[in-house]
């Protein structure tokens, strides 16, 4: 292998986990800015592979983009405001496919009367991601919690405030 292949294979691969971890983090910004239209863009086509079993409980699903939009929307509209605050990112490559682990720190904000306006997490975030014509985008997410702590009710009053407002 001569160096200049070698060279440009390394530059493609730096820019493929600059892109990576772009849409990694551009999901979590849509998020907490509220950009619903655009967080779509950060999905591959088809079925995705989500599994939040481990933070909320049920069982894995298998939503298709629009559908994972509409369920961030329904989870975090409702709260005054959320951060996701994602580092550590690990980058896995294996052609079109590829996998990102990070770590995550959450803040959850909902001013309300049945306790503290605050609920906060920390854990990991496995991403899996495809490359759909030259763009990477996530095909799964698996979410791994480390520790809660704060008023666990918030999910539940933003779950209704949201449905309030929907109305």
């Amino acid at each position: 292998m001569s160096s200049e292949s070698t060279t440009v294979r390394s530059e493609q691969d730096a820019v493929d986990r600059a892109a990576i971890t772009n849409t990694v983090n551009q999901y979590f910004q849509y998020i907490d800015r509220r950009e619903w239209e655009t967080l779509g863009s950060c999905f591959a086509e088809g079925e995705l592979a989500i599994d939040f079993t481990a933070m909320f409980g049920g069982e894995p699903t298998s939503p298709t983009a629009d559908e994972q939009v509409e369920l961030s929307r329904r989870m975090s509209s409702g709260f005054d405001a959320t951060q996701h605050m994602v580092s550590s990112h690990v980058v896995t490559i294996e052609g079109d496919e590829a996998t990102c682990d990070t770590s995550i720190q959450v803040t959850m904000y909902l001013s309300n009367d049945r306790g503290d306006d605050f609920w906060e997490g920390a854990g990991f975030v496995g991403f899996d991601l495809v490359r759909e014509d030259g763009d990477w985008l996530i095909a799964g997410i698996t979410m791994t919690g480390l520790w809660a702590e704060g008023n666990g009710e918030l999910f539940e009053l933003a779950t209704g405030r949201f449905e309030e407002n929907e109305q």
